[in-house]
């Protein structure tokens, strides 16, 4: 949800410009602009779910590296900092 409402706000901005200034750098831009979030918010999705969810195949050494990776995040400021604001979304991107 976070991204199509990311993606309607830079639309909105990328159709205002061309239809108020006459500016089409927004509608050329548009696609870059989105798809550097997209792939962010893509990435965050396959970090959660390699660290919170056991692939059968997983070996003693892959559960030890998970549980580290996952102590990693709650036990540090920073890193629950990094899954807050990548959970809830990045801050929206206007500028086009």
């Amino acid at each position: 949800m976070n991204l199509a409402i990311a993606d309607v706000i830079l639309l909105n901005e990328a159709l205002r410009r061309l239809l108020l200034v006459g500016d089409e750098n927004g509608l050329d831009r548009y696609a870059e602009v989105a798809s550097q979030r997209i792939w962010k918010a893509q990435h965050f999705s396959w970090w959660m779910t390699s660290m919170l969810h056991l692939a059968p195949e997983a070996s003693d050494f892959d559960r030890m590296r998970q549980l580290g990776e996952l102590r990693s995040v709650v036990e540090s400021e920073n890193g629950r900092a990094y899954l807050a604001e990548a959970y809830t979304g990045w801050p929206f991107r206007t500028e086009l």
